[in-house]
């Protein structure tokens, strides 16, 4: 399917690039772009329609795996848009790490001495079926279930876009976490035995939970900004956008968190 969406893309750039051409070499007398926008309009409903008429079904389900290859940490990249993400421990047998899906997922799975580095993200085509709900099957929008090795030290980054996120990372060893989000509903359940956790996180016009659990120090500093931050000062005493627990240079599990906000409405716990 991928193959012959990309070919129908490439002959209507072929045909535009010869269309101009011929515009400006003065063989043929039209005002290309005049004519650009509509051709282009064509050209998306065109390929809007190859689409739909070849597709059979809806995204369907497939499952990915990593393995570990005896690496000693670990890097992951998860990039996903619209649809729902949940995120935990749980992987299986000897791999680092999984996804099973509703759609298509592409990743890209590099080892550099001890490390191994993983990168998920949606292929295009998926991309332009979460921005086109008719093309959904029935009502149900895409999903990842993501699933990661629990006694492995990790660095994490989570982009997301418009969509449902749970991140429960309570068994995880994080010890960075990058997380960016759009207009998004997000739960963060952040480590609760991985030494010290340096996080970030950035969020637009979003609502962000973030529950630190119990017997985990923690340090928040909220730079001010349009958004809503409120901060459990029972736990994490403090203001002036800094606020940390009494016992944080002490602790043996401790979070370094950073909060940068939008319009977002953010929770801490």
């Amino acid at each position: 399917m991928m193959q012959r969406s990309s070919a129908t893309c490439g002959l209507f750039l072929l045909l535009f690039g010869m269309l101009l051409l011929l515009a400006t070499t003065g063989l043929i007398q039209v005002d290309f772009w005049g004519v650009f926008i509509p051709l282009l309009m064509i050209a998306f409903g065109g390929l809007t329609l190859w689409t739909v008429i070849t597709r059979r079904g809806g995204p369907r389900q497939v499952k990915v795996h990593v393995p570990l290859e005896r690496a000693k940490s670990a890097s992951v990249r998860v990039r996903f848009g619209a649809g729902k993400l949940t995120l935990t421990s749980g992987v299986q047998g000897e791999d680092l790490a999984s996804v099973q899906a509703l759609g298509e997922v592409r990743l890209r799975a590099t080892t550099t001495s001890d490390e191994r580095s993983v990168e998920f993200w949606v292929p295009v085509e998926f991309l332009g079926d979460v921005l086109a709900p008719w093309k959904w099957s029935g009502s149900q929008p895409p999903s990842w279930d993501v699933r990661l090795r629990q006694a492995i030290p990790l660095s994490l980054i989570v982009e997301a876009g418009a969509c449902q996120m749970d991140l429960d990372l309570t068994s995880l060893q994080v010890r960075d976490l990058r997380l960016v989000t759009g207009a998004s509903s997000v739960m963060v359940r952040m480590p609760g035995a991985a030494g010290e956790t340096r996080a970030r996180i950035t969020a637009g016009a979003a609502g962000v939970k973030v529950r630190v659990p119990p017997g985990v120090a923690a340090r928040v500093r909220v730079p001010t900004g349009l958004g809503e931050v409120q901060v459990d000062r029972g736990r994490f005493p403090g203001g002036d956008g800094l606020f940390e627990s009494k016992d944080f240079a002490t602790a043996a599990n401790k979070l370094d968190l950073s909060v940068e906000v939008g319009a977002a409405s953010v929770e801490i716990s």
